[in-house]
């Protein structure tokens, strides 16, 4: 549990190195694997970003309202590594910085199975809503990306990758896709159907094109 003293001081007057854990840091690494972590409606502040690592079948639901913010402008709201089977729900997500001083993702993945991330607003104010890199069994669906500086979706080496019903607007350029393989790939038929327009660099399988 989180001391009054971490609650109340400024992080901004604390050295980098030693700012305390975000209270939903806390929860997160105090949640058993396994569980599902229902977060309140509110505003949750981190200093840095919200870590999962060497976690299996964890899931974070959001209610309405809430809201995620990361005050550093340089590092991933949410990041992801070396996990499996874990879900991110109703979450919306973004930097304190303005986008034009924000260099940091939303969420990145990278060297996980099995993630899902849905109904979430990825705010980008920064340069990529979704950061994907050898993640296999990778899940967007029903989540609003915007407002990012290099694009939407920036999927690396993943594979069977499903991407249904996103909203992406505003931002530089829509998904880009480097050796990714769709979950409904086969030898005969390696077509992905769904309702976004991907810009693809090379890929194991085809997924619908369009300029990026």
């Amino acid at each position: 549990m989180l001391s009054l003293f971490a609650i109340l001081a400024p992080l901004s007057l604390l050295p980098q190195e030693q700012a305390p854990p975000s209270e939903l840091q806390v929860l997160i690494d105090q949640a058993e694997d396994g569980a599902t972590i229902q977060l309140e409606g509110r505003v949750y502040e981190t200093q840095h970003a919200i870590l999962i690592e060497g976690r299996r079948g964890l899931t974070l639901v959001g209610q309405a309202g809430t809201e995620i913010v990361c005050l550093s402008d340089w590092e991933d709201v949410i990041q992801l590594k070396s996990s499996k089977d874990i879900t991110l729900k109703g979450l919306t997500a973004y930097h304190k910085a303005m986008p034009e001083a924000c260099s940091g993702g939303v969420v990145s993945a990278e060297y996980c199975r099995d993630v899902r991330i849905e109904d979430c607003e990825l705010n980008g104010c920064g340069i990529c809503g979704v950061l994907a890199h050898c993640v296999r069994g990778l899940e967007i669906v029903g989540n609003e990306i915007h407002h990012n500086s290099f694009v939407g979706m920036q999927l690396q080496r993943c594979e069977e990758v499903v991407l249904q019903g996103n909203r992406l607007h505003d931002n530089k350029g829509a998904i880009r896709l480097t050796d990714c393989l769709p979950a409904d790939a086969t030898d005969e038929q390696p077509v992905h159907q769904s309702d976004e327009v991907y810009y693809v660099v090379s890929g194991k399988g085809q997924f619908t094109a369009g300029e990026g």
